[in-house]
Formats: C-alpha cells, sequence, structure tokens
C-alpha cells in the first residue's frame, strides 16, 4: 500500500490543492477530508470529475448525501440528521432536563447543518430555542457571541 498526506488545513482551497496533488500522483482513492465544508468542495470540484473515491471519516453534512456523486463519495460517521436529534434529545431529556437553549455554532457547512438539526428536534420535543448565535473560524475573540447566547 502506497500512502501520501495532504494536509487541508481546515480550508477548502488548501483541501482542493491537496487533493489535486494526489490525483495528479496517480491516487485513485483518498480518505479525507474530514471537514464538511472541505469535503463538498473537494468532491465536487476534484474527486468527482477525476473519478477518485473520497471517504470521509467525519464530514457529517447531510449535504454530503445528496452529492451527485457517480458513487464515488463515501463516508464513515453518522449525517447531522442522526447528530442533531440526538444532542437535543440529551439536553432535553432525564439527564439536562433543558426547557430552553440557545446555540452557538460554526458558520460553515458541519455548524450550520448540526445547528439547524439541533433546534428543529429540541423544538420538536417541546423546547424553546432563544438566541442562535454563529461564529467565523480564527476570530480572535468570541466573548461578544457566548455573552448573547448566554444571555439570552
Amino acid at each position: 500500500v502506497n500512502t501520501r498526506v495532504e494536509d487541508t488545513q481546515t480550508d477548502p482551497q488548501a483541501g482542493i490543492s491537496g487533493a489535486n496533488a494526489l490525483v495528479d500522483a496517480g491516487y485513485g482513492a483518498v480518505v479525507g477530508p474530514a471537514a464538511s465544508n472541505v469535503n463538498l468542495q473537494v468532491a465536487d470540484q476534484v474527486f468527482i470529475p477525476n473519478g477518485v473515491v473520497g471517504i470521509s471519516p467525519s464530514s457529517t453534512s447531510p449535504d454530503v448525501t445528496d452529492l451527485d456523486d457517480n458513487g464515488y463519495i463515501f463516508r464513515t460517521a453518522p449525517s447531522d440528521l442522526l447528530q442533531g436529534p440526538a444532542m437535543a434529545e440529551l439536553a432535553r431529556g432525564d439527564l439536562v432536563g433543558a426547557e430552553s437553549s440557545g446555540t452557538l455554532y460554526l458558520n460553515d457547512a458541519y455548524g450550520q447543518s448540526l445547528e439547524e438539526q439541533y433546534v428543529a428536534s429540541f423544538e420538536e420535543n417541546g423546547g424553546t430555542i432563544g438566541e442562535r448565535v454563529s461564529f467565523e473560524p480564527a476570530q480572535a475573540t468570541y466573548t461578544s457571541q457566548w455573552s448573547s447566547v448566554l444571555n439570552q
């Protein structure tokens, strides 16, 4: 087995560059990318057009399920369609028993999808959602976002 590592840096452009390097080197299958926002773009722009199998160990966005991928794109982690409701059930259930919740989520394909599924399930189970605050990666501070969610 011949292996090679390329770092996506959790950045779509770096992921595309790394994926192109692997395709150019003749790899027919790749484990990764890990992040949904990177995986979706790499799959669409590199793997699918080049007939390369992509297997993400952690790309959970439901959009991965709906890709027109010609059978090339897979993942080993469950979709946010399962994870969001599981988190909401835990929050609303006997262990925590929360009646209300707010969300603070990463503003990308992963964070948006997981947050949407959590909110929908939490509300379906009788809970109320207050503040829904997104954040960008690599900000200098997240104090204002935390304050918004915690002081609702």
